[in-house]
């Protein structure tokens, strides 16, 4: 029996369309950034954390803008070495300076040949 491959490659394609959706509604601050610090992906509730209405407001800023570049680059060794940051607590500052405490995780996801990666995860509120 042969096996349909575009069936099964059309149910994988309405899946991840399906999983991009529920994660832009989620209330888990969700993020995709370059390793040069453009914000490639976010979703609104990754905007409010920041004090924006939306992510839409957060297209064509970058991280470097929310937190300090030393705190930057220490997660970015650990992703460099272990590929993942597990519960890592980070200060970030919204578009107002203020203070924002959140833990994130996040793991990275190796580009193609030398292009550097790009780090995928979530941030929770530090209460």
């Amino acid at each position: 029996m042969e096996h349909d491959t575009s069936s099964e490659n059309y149910d994988i394609h309405r899946m991840r369309m399906e999983l991009v959706t529920v994660i832009r509604g989620s209330t888990v601050a969700y993020y995709v950034t370059h390793e040069d610090g453009r914000i490639v992906e976010a979703n609104d509730a990754t905007a409010r954390l920041l004090g924006f209405d939306s992510m839409m407001e957060l297209q064509g800023r970058r991280a470097t803008e929310f937190i300090d570049t030393s705190q930057r680059a220490v997660e970015w060794e650990q992703l460099r070495q272990g590929g993942e940051v597990i519960d890592h607590e980070i200060t970030l500052k919204d578009r107002d300076g203020n203070p924002v405490r959140v833990r994130d995780f996040c793991r990275l996801i190796q580009a193609d040949g030398d292009n550097p990666g790009y780090a995928v995860g979530v941030m929770l509120p530090k209460h």
